[in-house]
């Protein structure tokens, strides 16, 4: 991390000022604590990473991908610390077939389901994590597929909706 990197954090906690207590003056930061002025929250740096949570405060978490076609985020997704549950949605069978087989060669365990984005069959706040990659352009309703995903995702919840431009969309057929 660079020292001016410093100016742009706040505490995950309380969101008060952090300053850095370190050893040595250069201009990138390898070690040492972020210290919060305002919660006294104390953040360690390791090997130039700050370290604002730890594996073991992470809890199992439900992570929805809506149209999740043949799963090419998943190994993503299974990087991450603490326990996840994914769940898998597409309008294509071959899709959430091409899915499972890749599933199943990693050793991933994904509850997949056939059905449109714009009619999620989950509960509301169901999730803590949801989120959309490609595609969205061919949704027939783009606004009730983000309401929907919206729904289902719990309050608070980070809604990520990504799409690739036409000319990519085109390079991949």
């Amino acid at each position: 991390m660079k020292r001016k990197t410093l100016g742009l954090l706040a505490c995950p906690t309380c969101r008060g000022e952090l300053s850095l207590n370190d050893q040595g003056g250069s201009g990138s930061i390898e070690t040492g604590t972020l210290v919060c002025a305002r919660c006294q929250r104390q953040c360690p740096i390791k090997e130039g990473i700050p370290h604002f949570i730890e594996p073991e405060e992470l809890t199992d978490d439900r992570v929805q991908e809506v149209s999740i076609g043949p799963g090419i985020n998943l190994p993503y997704l299974f990087e991450t610390p603490g326990k996840i549950d994914v769940y898998g949605l597409d309008i294509l069978l071959g899709q959430l077939h091409h899915c499972q087989d890749f599933c199943r060669k990693r050793g991933l365990e994904v509850d997949l389901f056939l059905g449109t984005a714009e009619a999620l069959p989950f509960r509301d706040n169901a999730f803590e994590a949801t989120f959309h990659v490609g595609g969205i352009n061919f949704f027939g309703d783009k606004k009730a597929a983000i309401d929907e995903m919206i729904r289902v995702a719990k309050p608070g919840t980070k809604i990520a909706i990504a799409d690739e431009n036409e000319k990519a969309a085109q390079s991949l057929d």
